[in-house]
Formats: structure tokens, sequence, C-alpha cells
């Protein structure tokens, strides 16, 4: 393996970012920790929410306030869905979930989610996004080939570096809060992810001394895309080992819903 090769580094996406969403000032101070490493997290929006689990009708967070952390180049913006209602009982492509916003729908009606997403994103928030990552984790073939026509990348999949399937560029998710999946595993590219709902002082806690620990480990979804031939060669190099990621994976996550039924 060569020395100078980055083969372990972490990102940060929080997803569910919408119109009244709740732990809205927990959310910020998130923001604002991963600022002071020099991190921008990719903020997943959802622009026209229709999820009730997702808000709190007491609080008045508009998608607008997010305009000033936008201009001053704090967070990234992706596309989270279109409205977050699942509406069909298909686990797509990864089947981590038995519903979606998306897969199992014809061609035809999720381009016009994602088409109108964005366009109220850029309407609303005024930039152009490069960034999508499917509700519940997902998405089909059709999600992928809609991507692929509005070169948009997709924040997801259970391997260990990019790669690239179906003509779509893809940066995996594999950890979900900071605490919860593996860190003892030093070896991939791994996006760590977080909700609003679940944002509480321990998760700040846990997040800041986290980076703390792990600076040198830190970047940015815009540093992978400018790296995007250096990252797929590094897949390419250690393919086995996302494959054999892959299986223990989905086998732990087999005995873990295993031993919760029991």
């Amino acid at each position: 393996m060569n020395r100078e090769e980055k083969v372990y580094l972490n990102l940060f996406r929080i997803d569910d970012v919408c119109d009244m969403m709740s732990n809205v000032e927990n959310t910020l101070e998130l923001i604002d920790i991963l600022n002071n490493f020099g991190i921008k997290p990719l903020l997943g929006v959802v622009p026209n929410v229709k999820d009730e689990d997702l808000i709190n009708k007491e609080d008045n967070f508009k998608l607008e306030d997010l305009i000033p952390l936008i201009k001053k180049n704090k967070v990234d913006i992706a596309l989270h869905g279109y409205s977050h209602k699942y509406v069909t009982k298909n686990g797509g492509i990864l089947n981590l979930n038995k519903y979606s916003e998306f897969s199992g729908l014809p061609y035809g009606e999720q381009r016009k989610k994602i088409e109108e997403g964005l366009r109220s994103i850029k309407r609303r928030l005024k930039v152009n996004v490069k960034y999508f990552f499917a509700p519940a984790h997902s998405y089909d073939l059709n999600t992928l080939k809609v991507l692929k026509e509005f070169n948009l990348v997709n924040v997801d999949g259970i391997y260990l570096f990019p790669f690239e399937y179906f003509g779509v560029f893809h940066i995996p998710q594999q950890r979900g809060y900071i605490k919860e999946r593996f860190l003892w595993f030093k070896f991939g590219v791994f996006v760590n992810h977080f909700h609003p709902k679940t944002m509480t002082g321990k998760v700040l806690n846990d997040v800041e001394k986290f980076c703390e620990e792990n600076r040198e480990y830190l970047i940015n979804f815009d540093e992978i895309l400018e790296n995007k031939e250096y990252y797929l060669k590094l897949n390419q190099k250690y393919r086995i080992h996302s494959e054999i990621f892959r299986v223990w994976f989905y086998t732990k996550r087999f005995l873990y819903k295993l031993k919760m039924r029991c």
C-alpha cells in the first residue's frame, strides 16, 4: 500500500433539512462545530416536505434561512428527495428499508420529482445542486437513470471507496451517528450522517471529540469530486476489499435484525 494514499477519510452529511425542521438550534451548532474543523457538511434538503415526522409545526425555520451559510461557503446542498413521503414498499438496489419515495416508480414519475426538487432548490436557495441521496436509502435503476441525466452524484451505497455504477458517480454512505458503527474500521471513505430529529447534545459532543481525534482524516465532498479519477482508481485497486465489506455489512445487519426478532 502506498503510504501517500488516502485510504481512510470521513465526510459528513445532515439529512432531512426542510421547512419547520425540528432541533434547528442543535443542527446549526453541528454545522458550526464541523466548520471549526474546516468541514462543510452536505445538507440533504427536502424542498416540498410532506413527511410529518420531520417537522415541528411550532418552529418557523425556512429553507431560506440557509442562504447566509451558503453564501459564506459553510455548507453544501444536496437534494434529499422531493417530499420525503414514502409511496412504495420497494427497497430498491440497497434494500435497507422496505419503503421509498422513488424505488418502484416509473422513470417519468421519478424524473418529475427530481426535476421539480432541483428547480425548487434553485429558486429558493439560488444554488445548482450537484448531489442527491434518496430518503430511506431507497433508489433503483430508474432513479440512477435520472441522476445520470441531471449529472448528479449519488451519496449512497455500501462500498469502501467512491465508485461508478450505471453511469453515476457514487460516494458511499456506510455510517450513521458517529458512535454507532465500526469506528475501529479505518479503511475506506466514510460518510457519517445525522438527522435533526435526533440531534442531541451528546451527538454534538461526540462529533466534536471525533473530529478532534481524526483531524487528518476529514475531507469535504467537493474535494472528492475534484479528485474523482483518483478515488475511482483507489476503488478499483481495493475492489475485493469492498466486496468483502459488503458481505460483512449485510451479514451483520441480518444478524442484528434476527436478534431483535428473538
